[in-house]
């Protein structure tokens, strides 16, 4: 998938998250990351909508996860977990 297209999708699932946050559910966005010595994702400024969902995600509450991973050919190992605070 296209990044931007893949970046735009993933905007749209941070809003759907902070409206089941509203509406009382506990929200959860995690990230797998899939690249030795990456612990977060953070925004980039070629795609600041993407900046403005996780800010409106992080001040509604929702809980964001970074679960950084260890991979080989034949297996992904999660090592490590870190969130994001509110």
């Amino acid at each position: 998938m296209h990044p931007v297209r893949s970046a735009r999708r993933g905007v749209k699932h941070i809003w759907e998250l902070i409206k089941a946050k509203k509406t009382g559910y506990h929200a959860i966005l995690s990230f797998v990351i899939q690249m030795d010595g990456v612990t977060e994702v953070r925004p980039i400024e070629t795609h600041p909508e993407f900046g403005v969902a996780m800010d409106a995600a992080k001040k509604e509450g929702v809980e964001i996860l970074f679960f950084p991973c260890h991979v080989e050919a034949d297996r992904l190992e999660i090592i490590g977990k870190a969130n994001r605070s509110a």
